[in-house]
């Protein structure tokens, strides 16, 4: 047997930088979307790139029933996530020019 890490928890290099998930949360309830901070296991995309250097926390993009037959997820959610992500960036840009 033979065991290999895939992908590390990502928690550890979110709490060394605070100020990311702050800037988030701030971001989202200022377009009203409702925050809900709960810990998950996946995001192996954000975990990477956190490994990386780049410390990236897992945003919803309103989906539901992931990974199984009657996954989901609405145009007006993909569309509402896309709009704050960009506002996140240009924010962020601006906090850190």
């Amino acid at each position: 047997l033979t065991i290999t890490q895939s992908y590390r928890n990502m928690k550890g290099i979110l709490d060394k930088h605070p100020k990311v998930m702050k800037h988030l949360v701030s971001t989202l309830k200022s377009l009203n979307i409702p925050t809900k901070l709960e810990p998950i296991r996946g995001g192996t995309d954000g975990a990477w790139l956190a490994f990386k250097g780049l410390p990236t926390p897992n945003v919803s993009i309103g989906g539901e029933n992931f990974h199984g037959k009657y996954e989901w997820v609405s145009l007006q959610h993909l569309e509402t996530y896309t709009n704050a992500l960009i506002k996140l960036v240009q924010e962020w840009e601006k906090t850190e020019s």
